[in-house]
């Protein structure tokens, strides 16, 4: 499982126990956690480094087409970031 490496002076307390509960979470279903700064991402998906986080997404889909009715239900409605955030704050 791949997840944004936080950088250093652009973080909080808060953040950083969500990331803890992430990689904690994912460990104890046996995954793997590999963290990558933003701007890799986007020059390895995108070939470029700036783009949105919907442009980014949209890439990412289009290469794992198993993730877009997802991506498309549950992104765009805004719910994703929200409900995944809160059960994971439960556990941290």
């Amino acid at each position: 499982m791949a997840i944004k490496r936080l950088h250093p002076s652009r973080t909080s307390v808060n953040l950083d126990r969500l990331a803890a509960a992430i990689t904690a979470l994912a460990s104890s279903q046996g995954l793997r956690i590999y963290q990558y700064p933003l701007e890799q991402v986007e020059r390895t998906v995108c070939g470029t480094q700036k783009v949105s986080k919907g442009k980014l997404a949209k890439h990412i889909c289009e290469t794992y087409s198993f993730l877009s009715r997802t991506w498309r239900r549950k992104w765009q409605a805004g719910t994703l970031t929200t409900r995944a955030c809160s059960r994971l704050w439960r556990l941290a």
